[in-house]
Order: C-alpha cells, then sequence, then structure tokens
C-alpha cells in the first residue's frame, strides 16, 4: 500500500496511527482463556488496541470480557464484520464457524486474524485460498507454534539445528511450526513411516532438516503434559535444546504478543501475512502425508500414493 493511500485512510478515519480498533468473535473457548485472555487485559501489552465490540454465541461470556476491557457487545457477528470503525478482527471460534465467516466478503480495509487450523490438507489449501483471495481478505493465520519457537531459536542462534523432535506434544496442525520457525527453503527429499501398537511415527527429511513426528495413534490417550521436543544438531547427536513444561506453557502463553509485535507493521501497511504465503502450503502438505499414512493399513500402498501426488506436482 503506497504510503499516500495510508494518510488517505488515517484522516478518514479507517485507521488511527499505530492505534488498532479490535473487535472480538469468540471469548468463551479454553484457548481463548490460556492464550488470548491474558494478553487482551494486559494493559501494558495492548495499548496500542483499542477493543470495539465482543461477540460470543453464549451472550454471558462476552458481558464478562466488555466489562473487563470497556468495549460494547455486539448482537451479531456482522455487526462486527460492518462495523466501518474496525480494522482488526480476533477471530476465535471453531473451524467451521470460522471457514464460514471468511468465505463472506469481508472489508479489505479490514486485518482479520484467524485462528488455526485454516486448512486440514492440500486439497482444502487449493479450494480455500482461491476464495479468501477472490473476496480481498486481509487475512493473518496466528499459529503459535510458529512464533514462540522463533524465540526458541532466536535464544540459540550460533547453534545450528538440523533434526527436530515432536513427541507426543503438538496436534497435527500445530506440528508444523516448528519446522516453519527455522524460514529455510525445504524441499522434501524422504518420507519414512512406522506404524507402533502405541505411537506412529513420521519422519520427513528435507534438503536441510528432518522432522521427526511422534505421536499416540489413538488421541483419547494422549496426555501433552508427558510429551517433549527436542532439537539436535545430527552432527556428533548433540541434543541443543530440550523445552520443559514450563518454559512451553510460558512461551505458548506469550506466543499472541510475539505475534502482534512481529506483525504490526504489516498491519499498517495492509501487507500480506508470512506464515500464509510461505507455510501454510507447507503445513498441508505435512498433514496430508501423515493422513494419507494413517488412512491406509498397506504402508507400501500409503507410501506409492504419496509418490504419484508428488509427481502430478500435488505434493512439492
Amino acid at each position: 500500500m503506497s504510503k499516500l493511500r495510508i494518510i488517505n485512510l488515517f484522516l478518514s478515519g479507517k485507521i488511527s496511527f499505530m492505534i488498532f480498533n479490535a473487535g472480538i468473535i469468540g471469548c468463551s473457548g479454553s484457548r481463548f482463556k490460556e492464550i488470548y485472555l491474558p494478553f487482551f487485559i494486559d494493559k501494558h501489552k495492548t495499548k496500542k488496541i483499542n477493543f470495539l465490540k465482543i461477540y460470543n454465541r453464549t451472550q454471558s461470556a462476552a458481558v464478562k470480557l466488555s466489562k473487563t476491557l470497556e468495549s460494547k457487545v455486539a448482537n451479531n457477528i456482522d455487526e462486527i464484520l460492518n462495523d466501518k470503525d474496525i480494522n482488526l478482527i480476533f477471530l476465535v471460534v471453531p473451524y467451521k464457524i470460522r471457514r464460514e465467516i471468511l468465505s463472506k466478503k469481508i472489508d479489505s480495509k479490514k486485518i482479520v486474524i484467524s485462528e488455526v487450523p485454516l486448512v486440514k490438507n492440500i486439497f482444502d489449501y487449493f479450494f480455500f485460498l482461491k476464495k479468501i483471495r477472490s473476496n480481498k481478505v486481509n487475512l493473518y493465520v496466528f499459529e503459535d507454534r510458529y512464533y514462540f519457537y522463533k524465540r526458541v531459536f532466536k535464544r540459540n542462534i550460533n547453534e545450528t539445528i538440523d533434526e527436530i523432535i515432536l513427541n507426543n506434544i503438538e496436534w497435527l496442525h500445530h506440528a508444523y511450526g516448528a519446522v516453519a520457525a527455522l524460514d529455510l527453503e525445504k524441499k522434501l527429499i524422504k518420507i519414512d513411516f512406522k506404524k507402533g501398537k502405541v505411537s506412529d511415527e513420521f519422519q520427513l527429511i528435507y534438503n536441510k532438516i528432518k522432522f521427526k513426528y511422534i505421536f499416540n495413534n489413538n488421541k483419547k490417550d494422549n496426555i501433552r503434559e508427558n510429551g517433549n521436543i527436542i532439537f539436535k544438531k545430527v552432527d556428533g547427536n548433540k541434543e541443543i535444546i530440550h523445552l520443559t513444561k514450563s518454559e512451553y506453557q510460558s512461551l505458548k502463553k506469550d506466543s499472541i504478543y510475539f505475534f502482534f509485535n512481529d506483525n504490526e507493521s504489516s498491519f499498517l501497511n495492509f501487507s500480506d501475512d508470512n506464515y500464509l504465503r510461505n507455510h501454510l502450503k507447507n503445513e498441508a502438505i505435512f498433514c496430508t502425508i501423515v493422513k494419507i499414512f494413517k488412512s491406509f493399513k498397506s504402508n507400501l500402498f500409503a507410501k506409492i500414493l504419496v509418490i504419484i501426488f508428488i509427481k502430478l506436482g500435488i505434493l512439492v
């Protein structure tokens, strides 16, 4: 966006210099309370955000939050989407509702911050991204793992990380965030899958990194608090970082603050979202590969299917 357009938007009241007029859609879920709420009620961290309206299906949750944030309660979602004074929307609702909202025509002068997952496989990615672009939504993907892993790697900038092991700690749509945070140019070279009685193990080898995802094959039995994350330097099998539960929870809680700091200038310039542009497709590819192997009893058939998709240019 040109500087002249930004000035015009500022003069017309569409954006306030360094102040974002925000609307919140969805505020009663556990993820909202765990990650968003501590950030929203911290006056120091949100000094550049003015919360105007809140909507939630359970109105009592919106009323309670509105008193804390000194904002109004919206009667419906469209009241926030169509409010010309709102230029920043936090979308914290279940997957199906989120998709319905993002399929609507939204004012291109608004920034919409969406929860994950945004897409669940590569076919979903192509279909939905086309719809998003046709609607010209200024969409930002809040993948909290991506933002807090960037902080982990920044602390260890002198070390070369070339192996990541996620052991029974991340749901599928979050798992790729650690790989994305390295911001490397990654080309998929080899895929290995081992099905066990308790856990499934996926190993994706890229040109610059080995990524191992281990997860209990019965979702109901997963206790993520017992999982761990290990970052290694393969040369000498040196373990660089082993995140403890307390470190992991602390970074996760602060991830929305990291996200906002990283994207603030992009919001003002209506620039594209980095994660949407550079990482979402690879996340969709990773999810697709894992689901293919989980769906078929024959490991050989799954490998052949993945190879066919790669040859067709679907998984690249």
